[in-house]
């Protein structure tokens, strides 16, 4: 994200605006972040059903234009990456 951001900043135009998706364009559903969390952190995640949310059926950010246009690549956006850096930083509070 800091490097897609100070990306964002150093094209930065006067007058001018331009909005970038940042993320890996690959999409994960809840179930995947859980299973991937209990893996990593073995330990299980309490989880709570409830009737289902009106959700989209595909979402996932769609990073072509901040590629194209700033040579911005996902460098450390796998889940697995995302969470065991989320983990440790926890545990290091």
């Amino acid at each position: 994200m800091a490097d897609a951001f100070a990306r964002a900043l150093a094209a930065c135009q006067p007058g001018t605006w331009r909005a970038y998706n940042v993320g890996s364009g690959q999409p994960r559903s809840i179930a995947d972040v859980i299973r991937t969390v209990e893996t990593i952190t073995g330990r299980s995640v309490r989880r709570r059903h409830a009737p289902p949310a009106q959700e989209p059926a595909y979402l996932a950010a769609d990073p072509t234009r901040i590629h194209n246009e700033l040579g911005w690549q996902p460098t450390f956006s796998t889940l697995e990456q995302i969470i065991t850096d989320a983990a440790s930083a926890a545990v290091g509070q």
